[in-house]
């Protein structure tokens, strides 16, 4: 019975040395809700007006990247490569931004709240280049799982 109890406590004590690694690898997933009000670039594909579900994609190197898809059973999904920006006063609500430019909305940032940083997604060359001169669209957004 001695030697069952010992086994038992030493087989808990190296599960116990493994749990805390495996839970630090776990990555933290940012997803958050939008309704777009107009069509709108994202990536490689245009969003027709709806509601949508923004959620970053885990990946081992600090591009994140976020897939986009709308809650009308997956039928539009693309993704985003996107850079991090920091804001050292976290967000208090999730909020995406759009720019615009004529008739057309680009897909520009995502902030999740509480976190210290948000996602810039990449624009076309021409964009980037007026991307300073334009005003963003700033729509609430809900974060969600």
């Amino acid at each position: 019975m001695k030697y069952t109890m010992a086994s038992g406590a030493a087989a808990l004590l190296v599960l116990g040395a493994f749990l805390p690694r495996a839970s630090a690898q776990l990555p933290n997933i940012d997803m958050v809700q939008v309704s777009l009000p107009y069509e709108v670039i994202a990536g490689d594909k245009t969003l027709p007006p709806g509601d949508y579900t923004i959620e970053q994609l885990p990946t081992d190197d600090d591009s994140p990247v976020l897939m986009i898809s709308n809650s009308a059973g997956l039928k539009v999904r693309t993704m985003a490569m996107t850079s991090r920006a920091l804001d050292l006063q976290s967000p208090r609500q999730s909020t995406v931004s759009l720019l615009h430019v004529g008739k057309k909305f680009y897909l520009d940032q995502v902030w999740v709240e509480g976190n210290p940083y948000g996602y810039v997604i990449a624009l076309p060359q021409r964009l980037r280049r007026q991307a300073k001169d334009l005003e963003p669209v700033v729509l609430p957004a809900r974060t969600g799982q």
